[in-house]
């Protein structure tokens, strides 16, 4: 009887990592046209109108969010043809998204999130074109991506991370948006490299 015991919870075991298996996502922070992160395209931008692009991070198995460190790259614009505002869900932010090199933002509280992957809304980005030249070009491929090193102010890129409750950073993959999308509407998560505590320290 006992060692059918030991059998049976072996199996029971192998069946519980199995289904966590097939059901596993990587997390990653991405570019949505949704607040809950399920649309990683949109269509073009109308003018004299506002456009919100959201910034998701999908934690899935992460024990909560309390920070995260990334850039976001692709977004190239006139601001005497396109207004841009960033709105953040937190006001402990560092950096500047679009300043190519380090961005970080962090909570008061640990942010679980929702849904089955465990949203959690960063920000939202809010274009809105000033004039009727079309913007953002077609198919237009935009992503978060890891922070960049850079001399002055000093800062140690190659970081696209998430900090759980305990504090403990964790390396995430970055999203990929199509904006304007009209024909090739592929979008995905791409794998970043280890990291280790940088910009996301001063938030603390």
């Amino acid at each position: 009887m006992k060692k059918m015991l030991v059998v049976l919870m072996a199996i029971l075991v192998m069946a519980g990592w199995a289904q966590k298996s097939e059901a596993q996502v990587d997390p990653y922070i991405g570019l949505f046209a949704d607040r809950e992160g399920t649309e990683c395209s949109t269509g073009d931008f109308p003018f004299d109108a506002t456009t919100e692009v959201y910034i998701v991070a999908h934690i899935y198995d992460i024990d909560g969010l309390t920070a995260a460190e990334f850039v976001v790259d692709g977004v190239d614009w006139d601001p005497a043809q396109v207004g841009v505002s960033v709105n953040w869900e937190s006001p402990l932010t560092i950096g500047d998204i679009f300043g190519n090199y380090e961005f970080a933002i962090a909570f008061p509280e640990v942010q679980y999130g929702n849904g089955a992957s465990n949203a959690v809304l960063l920000g939202t980005l809010s274009f809105h074109p000033l004039t009727q030249n079309a913007w953002p070009p077609e198919d237009a491929s935009w992503e978060i991506s890891p922070t960049k090193d850079h001399w002055w102010p000093p800062h140690e890129g190659n970081k696209l991370v998430i900090v759980d409750s305990a504090f403990e950073e964790i390396t995430v993959d970055g999203g990929v948006f199509i904006a304007n999308c009209t024909n090739n509407c592929l979008c995905d998560a791409v794998p970043t490299t280890p990291a280790s505590w940088g910009g996301i320290k001063a938030l603390y």
